[in-house]
């Protein structure tokens, strides 16, 4: 179940893969004509088998389609189950071949999503247990038999498969037979053909595939029969069909739909040009086009005794009953919680009465606005007061797309900024984002050297997920600054400005990885945030700059967290050019090392001015509890806290020995205000010249 604890309110969503075959539809010249669309119809199909033979045959699929109504039609493949129900759900993909379970998750995603097609065979479907021959095992008369495969090594197909899955996993539970009865833990090979040659190479000793792809693989000679055995065919079920997306009646008009379905209906050897429209005919010989031939229906998808339970979009999903396995509830944890439309997510799990292996997930969440409009005043230690206005909605039109405008006005820095992230810009996951913004930045007031910039710039990134914890990302920026110095301003300062101009145009490449397993982005108490960045900068400003960052956390117990983070910094010029002044490194203060003043540490000039420095080096050591009095409010906590670090000038040598330390306590609230940051820093091993500020805040604004 679900729980929506700020609404009170209980959501299940059960759903199942049975289809109800309806009627077929009226043929193609009662179509209501399509309004003109300049864009193209993008088809798609769940990746069951090889890429390569989806591609060949979509292709054709994609030619035919086009010629039948009028309009471009392009196949565009995707990576996996998941991938193909989130692309249908942000309107990348109009019409989609799906299988039971696939089809009825994007119906649920996508209100007003139809089932229009299914071939006759799809109505009464089955999969194949497969056996290599080697593993002795041999074929079975009913599903009792399956018990066989106790002991064995065994693969699905992918997790999202209804014939290489969903239907085989509960033909596996009616046979008495749990995954923990199979040697080692049950593979997931991504597709049917992958399955099929896994079993026959010996790497699993058995597995379930579509039928159809087995007998195909089987007529085409794919498949070595002395290396693979048939152990039993399954009773059969409701599978595959063709969804289209709402989207298709707004785009092409209206009698759009009705005008696919009658490029597919009636389907028989009365048509037989319209072979192609079946994936698994489109290629054979024309001998086999009749045999292979098979009637479309109208189908609609009804409410059967199979259910999955649908969560917080695509994030989270069960099938009916899967063995107990916490890491894979916590990563669904973790998926919600990074959707970023709520501010609290707890899980429970209650066993099931009369099974050892099986819970009831309860998901808990509290909600938060997805979009706000935020005017207000604060006060930093660093900038003083403080003029923030924002306009973010990180849902735009219910699309999941990031849109945000800024405005953040202070005595060191005013920013105005442009933001705007797509994180579904591709099927395959890659996000694309742009910024444009306008920076000025007044360090007269600083302990640093006296010197403004003003910059315009835009920049565009794309970020590419590798794994449920990885990911790589580039950016590409461009911007103008205007460089203004003083007579009070350090010779440095001065020195590249007579040397390289103060007016800058310049373009910068920046490579980035991240490595997060955090239990949460709201609240993390465990897991492990790792950043790490190269930076190249070309054009008027020639220069480089790596970090690195890294977070562990771990929990002490219920109320109190272990959080251990540190940062690195190297930075140097290019092209004979040195590392403009204003791309140094700073340290000191609420960020870096509490109990100093902001900036402070590091080289100085003969006139005790902060230069900043190429390399950095930077530590904390925290203990995280909640404020006495308001242990449930996850909002506001305190800390207990050792900070070290330094910043070292061109030429200077890194040494530890040069390090400052601080220790105090810290309190962070999220308030509706905005946050505020609050420290009491005491330094440990100050220097002669060395600036303190104890108390240091921030509160009022959230750039």
């Amino acid at each position: 179940m679900f729980r929506r604890s700020s609404l009170v309110t209980k959501l299940t969503l059960l759903l199942s893969i049975g289809v109800v075959v309806l009627a077929a539809c009226a043929p193609a010249g009662a179509a209501t004509p399509a309004a003109q669309s300049s864009r193209t119809l993008i088809v798609s199909a769940i990746p069951d088998q090889d890429p390569e033979k989806l591609q060949r045959l979509y292709g054709l699929l994609a030619t035919y389609l086009s010629k039948e109504l009028g309009v471009p039609v392009e196949y565009k493949p995707v990576t996996d189950y998941t991938a193909s129900v989130t692309a249908f759900k942000v309107g990348d993909l109009d019409l989609v071949w799906y299988g039971g379970l696939t089809g009825v998750q994007a119906r649920l995603q996508v209100p007003g999503a139809e089932a229009i097609v299914q071939r006759d065979i799809d109505e009464t479907f089955h999969s194949v247990f497969i056996a290599n021959t080697s593993s002795g095992l041999k074929p079975i008369e009913d599903v009792s038999g399956l018990q066989e495969l106790k002991g064995h090594t065994f693969t699905f197909g992918s997790e999202s498969s209804t014939s290489g899955r969903l239907m085989p996993q509960y033909y596996l539970k009616q046979a008495g037979l749990s995954l923990n009865d199979f040697k080692g833990e049950a593979g997931f090979s991504g597709s049917h053909d992958a399955t099929i040659k896994l079993v026959e190479a010996g790497t699993y000793d058995a597995g379930p595939v579509n039928e159809q792809v087995w007998d195909s693989r089987v007529q085409s000679g794919d498949v070595d029969r002395s290396k693979v055995v048939v152990l039993w065919r399954t009773p059969a079920y409701y599978d595959y069909h063709w969804v289209v997306n709402p989207n298709v009646t707004r785009d092409f008009g209206a009698g759009f739909v009705d005008k696919i379905k009658a490029a597919y209906l009636p389907f028989s050897m009365a048509y037989p040009q319209r072979y192609v429209i079946d994936p698994s005919i489109i290629g054979t010989p024309e001998a086999d086009k009749a045999k292979a031939a098979c009637k479309y229906d109208a189908v609609d998808l009804g409410m059967k005794e199979e259910t999955v339970n649908l969560k917080i979009g695509a994030v989270v999903w069960a099938t009916g009953w899967r063995p107990y396995d916490a890491a894979k509830i916590q990563l669904s944890r973790r998926r919600i919680d990074r959707t970023g439309y709520l501010s609290d997510v707890t899980v429970d799990t209650q066993p099931v009465q009369g099974s050892s292996d099986q819970v009831d997930v309860d998901f808990t969440v509290q909600e938060k606005p997805t979009g706000a409009l935020l005017l207000g005043a604060g006060f930093s230690s660093v900038d003083k007061i403080i003029i923030s206005a924002s306009i973010t909605q990180p849902n735009v039109f219910g699309s999941g797309k990031y849109l945000s405008l800024q405005v953040n006005s202070g005595s060191v820095n005013k920013t105005y900024s442009l933001s705007y992230v797509n994180p579904y810009y591709t099927v395959d996951g890659i996000s694309q984002g742009f910024d444009i913004y306008k920076r000025d930045v007044d360090a007269s007031t600083l302990l640093v050297g006296a010197y403004q910039t003003k910059t315009l710039g835009a920049g565009i990134k794309f970020g590419y997920p590798l794994s449920e914890a990885d990911s790589v990302s580039i950016g590409f920026n461009a911007e103008d600054v205007k460089l203004t110095t003083y007579a009070t301003s350090p010779f440095v300062y001065t020195d590249f400005a007579a040397k390289f101009g103060d007016k800058y145009t310049y373009g910068a490449t920046t490579l980035g990885w991240a490595h997060d397993t955090r239990d949460s982005v709201i609240i993390p108490t465990s897991g492990v945030l790792s950043r790490a960045s190269l930076e190249l900068g070309g054009g008027d400003l020639e220069y480089y700059k790596f970090n690195f960052a890294h977070q562990w956390l771990k929990p002490l117990s219920r109320q109190y967290t272990l959080r251990l983070a540190g940062t690195l910094g190297y930075a140097g010029g290019m092209g004979n050019k040195p590392l403009p002044f204003f791309k140094n490194y700073y340290a000191g203060g609420p960020d870096t090392v509490r109990g100093y003043a902001t900036y402070s540490l590091g080289p100085r000039d003969p006139l005790n001015n902060a230069l900043g420095g190429s390399r950095e080096v930077v530590g904390t050591a925290e203990i995280l509890f909640p404020m006495p009095g308001a242990q449930n409010d996850k909002s506001l906590r305190l800390s207990a806290f050792l900070d070290a670090g330094q910043v070292y000038g061109e030429g200077e040598k890194v040494s530890l020995s040069a390090l400052r330390y601080s220790t105090g306590l810290g309190l962070n609230w999220s308030s509706p205000f905005g946050p505020l940051r609050l420290s009491l820093g005491i330094p440990l091993n100050r220097k002669p010249g060395d600036n303190v500020q104890r108390l240091q805040f921030t509160f009022g604004t959230a750039f």
